[in-house]
């Protein structure tokens, strides 16, 4: 069963600077986890059975990337995807939970979709995720990200 959370909260350690992008440790019920990440502002938090979903982004409106970060209970990542591309401006929209999904928008109208797997699953780098998706190198995924970009005759 996921809910979304107000338990989880960002303490930035370090703001963006031109070479670095920002960096924030985790909260939990504002006590420190450990856990160190790049980014600044938690769009949302979503407690799984297992773990959480976290959707943070670096408040840099002309080029702004979402990273959604998967960590089980104690807050060791599990998984990271970045959505965005250079150039690209984009704001987290209308987060909701459909079963046993997360659906939201980011850039444009594009309804994004996302699975968190009961195991891993393998996963082929430049097949598997939707374009504008970058993941760290690897062949395994904790969660399945899928793009419905809204069609011009839809407008």
């Amino acid at each position: 069963m996921m809910n979304f959370t107000d338990s989880i909260t960002l303490h930035i350690i370090h703001e963006d600077t031109e070479f670095t992008p920002a960096k924030s440790e985790i909260l939990f019920e504002a006590t420190p986890t450990g856990t160190f990440i790049e980014g600044k502002i938690l769009e949302k938090a979503v407690a799984l059975e297992n773990g959480y979903l976290l959707f943070i982004t670096d408040d840099i409106p002309e080029e702004e990337f979402l990273t959604v970060l998967l960590c089980n209970k104690k807050f060791e990542l599990l998984d990271k995807a970045l959505i965005g591309s250079a150039m690209s401006t984009g704001d987290l929209r209308d987060v909701q939970l459909h079963g046993d999904e997360v659906h939201f928008r980011f850039i444009g109208d594009t309804v994004w979709r996302l699975r968190p797997l009961a195991y891993p699953a393998l996963r082929l780098p430049l097949l598997s995720d939707p374009r504008g998706v970058s993941r760290p190198l690897g062949l395994r995924q904790h969660f399945t990200l899928h793009a419905e970009p809204k069609r011009a005759s839809q407008r």
